[in-house]
């Protein structure tokens, strides 16, 4: 009787919302109400917690778990003036007000999704689908009466990527928290400038008394008019940051609003998302990232040894003419990439990274959107994985890499080409945007050492981009003979405006255009060239230009290449090294997309005890055992 209580249980709870276990919630205690950077400056690192709920419009709301979202009732319920009742939205069909009961009531989860993309950085919040949502409840007042003074309290269908740094939940506070006449708080909100870039506000709010139906709810004046009313209002409670109210409902200028406790609505907010446990004092303690792992690929890569990677590092990015003007010497990185066509071939300006890999822009293999590959057969997203995906062997064997990119074999030689090996893409994987990214290639071959005209440029260490001039943008473009030719011109870095801003996507514009230019974009660094991004995407004006940050993916390179720009100086348990003759290999902690533990999951405090088992995983045993039980008896007695 007691497995067939459990089974009926499991098989329930699948698809319904689900709470913080009790070591989720834990963690979201530790670590709720920090900022990581506690020299932040801008409100996208002041306010981690921003993000907003979609319906027709955009809604701020506040992140308070890794999966749930918080925001003012008044978003999706709407009282209709001079009736005693409720709809979904302004216009909507009509709230069923008796399932409201005990001040809950679910909401259609449809009918809303949340929007991560807040915050004007795009390298700490980059373009991400809006999320599902998994399940809604409504906590707040059940009269038709009256306005829905509550709160809206959502669960995503999926969590926060384990791997984002930026992320952090607000704080719910306790229920001695008091909210004091004069008391200055601060308003942080998700909202849009008049360029309808994403913008976070923060305004100082000062409560004030007003009158009020009930205790659930108390008053506050903005230092300025915010647009809107929806505004979630934040109190610093022993140093971190607890939001305590949203707003329901304002005067004719917003300027004075009334505000949802969220302090009295914290037992149902536990009871719903198992939101309970007293915040945890204490500093933030930095996200534990875990590094990038392999995928298992059919075609595997030669990766740099030790050794090679040493010799890579000190040649890198040094032009064997230095003090040469002519570009043909200044880019001997410079090379192509070919792959078929119905005309024949497609050269692909790429760039030469060690004796035997390249890198080149991912639409030199598939490009549109839907992605497809040069021979129009559609790109299989699905497979990609934490931003990687393998490259079928198919499209490995048609695809070249040409190495006489000059008219001087003295400089470039004649005819050189190799056939690619292995391929394996990195980037953007959702199918909804075009496939932003570069493909790391490796050729059949090292180069011949009787060949030091062929030099690869160095990759540059894992950090965030910054907006920087004096670049070189080092490419295969045409002369005014219309033949093509290495090229050199100046480039600079602008802040990306456009509504898609990825998460390894860098901007920039040349000062000397040519409409038929693509390669890679290098920084002077200690009197070395090092490569810090790939073009994707240029207008025939080169105003717009959208390439992929080397700098982003770095700790990749070193992964599935073993080039780790390892010093001859270092030892080998200090220092990033992907080799084979490595002993450790250390990786740049952050990047997007990691997998995540399963739902519920656990983790144990002494690395690994087999008796705690996590509840999804008890599930899925009882639900098997069952099964074979059944099994078994259907055979032994017939039924």
């Amino acid at each position: 009787m007691r497995l067939l209580i459990l089974l009926i249980g499991c098989l329930l709870s699948f698809g319904f919302s689900q709470k913080l276990s009790t070591a989720e919630d834990e963690e979201r205690s530790k670590t709720c109400g920090r900022i990581p950077n506690q020299n932040a400056k801008t409100n996208d690192e002041l306010s981690p917690w921003s993000v907003r709920v979609v319906d027709k419009f955009f809604h701020p709301a506040t992140l308070i778990s890794k999966r749930h979202v918080l925001t003012s009732s008044s978003t999706l319920i709407k009282k209709v003036q001079n009736e005693d009742r409720w709809t979904w939205g302004t216009g909507g069909p009509d709230v069923d007000i008796a399932k409201c009961e005990n001040k809950q009531m679910v909401v259609p989860p449809d009918s809303i999704t949340v929007d991560l993309v807040a915050c004007n950085n795009h390298f700490l919040c980059p373009w991400r689908p809006k999320v599902l949502i998994k399940s809604a409840h409504y906590i707040g007042p059940c009269d038709a009466k009256s306005s829905p003074e509550g709160l809206l309290i959502v669960e995503m269908e999926r969590d926060i990527p384990e791997d984002s740094e930026y992320y952090i939940p607000a704080c719910i506070p306790e229920s001695d928290i008091s909210i004091a006449i004069d008391e200055q708080l601060m308003s942080h909100k998700a909202d849009s400038d008049s360029n309808n870039n994403e913008i976070i506000e923060l305004l100082p709010t000062t409560i004030i008394a007003c009158s009020t139906p009930s205790d659930h709810l108390f008053c506050a004046e903005f230092s300025k008019s915010p647009e809107g009313s929806t505004n979630p209002l934040i109190k610093r409670v022993d140093a971190v940051d607890t939001v305590v109210g949203f707003s329901i409902y304002c005067n004719e200028d917003c300027k004075k609003e009334t505000f949802a406790s969220v302090t009295f609505y914290k037992d149902q907010i536990c009871d719903i998302a198992g939101i309970c446990k007293k915040t945890s004092p204490g500093p933030y303690a930095p996200k534990q990232i875990p590094p990038p792992t392999e995928i298992s690929l059919s075609n595997k890569f030669n990766k740099l040894t030790k050794s090679e990677d040493v010799a890579n590092t000190e040649s890198c990015g040094k032009p064997t003419n230095p003090g040469s003007s002519l570009p043909i010497d200044l880019t001997p990185w410079t090379v192509n990439v070919n792959t078929p066509n119905d005309n024949g071939y497609i050269y692909n300006p790429a760039t030469l990274i060690s004796k035997r890999h390249v890198v080149v822009a991912a639409f030199a293999l598939f490009e549109d959107e839907p992605a497809k590959y040069f021979d129009g057969t559609a790109v299989d997203l699905s497979k990609c994985q934490n931003n990687v995906m393998e490259i079928p062997t198919e499209y490995i064997k048609k695809t070249t890499v040409d190495l006489s990119t000059c008219n001087d074999p003295s400089k470039c030689g004649s005819q050189l080409s190799k056939q690619v090996k292995s391929a394996v893409y990195f980037g953007v994987c959702e199918p909804e945007v075009r496939a932003l990214g570069v493909v790391l290639l490796e050729m059949d071959s090292d180069l011949p050492a009787e060949l030091p005209y062929f030099v690869p440029s160095c990759i540059p260490e894992k950090k965030v981009p910054e907006v920087g001039d004096s670049l070189h943008l080092h490419s295969i473009g045409q002369d005014k003979n219309k033949q093509y030719t290495r090229r050199i011109s100046v480039a600079k870095t602008e802040k990306c405006t456009g509504f898609y801003r990825m998460y390894c996507q860098i901007c920039a514009t040349q000062t000397d255009c040519n409409e038929h230019s693509n390669g890679g974009l290098s920084r002077t660094q200690n009197g070395r060239e090092v490569l810090i991004g790939v073009m994707y995407y240029h207008d025939s004006t080169c105003k717009v230009e959208d390439l992929v940050s080397m700098e982003v993916l770095s700790d990749l390179f070193c992964l599935y290449a073993g080039i780790c720009n390892t010093k001859s100086t270092d030892n080998a348990t200090g220092q990033k090294n992907g080799g084979k003759d490595s002993q450790k290999q250390s990786v740049p902690q952050k990047q997007a997309g990691n997998p995540k533990k399963p739902d519920g999951a656990e983790e144990t405090g002494d690395g690994g005890d087999d008796s705690k088992v996590d509840t999804a995983s008890s599930c899925v045993l009882t639900i098997y055992f069952s099964a074979v039980a059944f099994s078994l008896m259907s055979t032994l007695f017939g039924f």
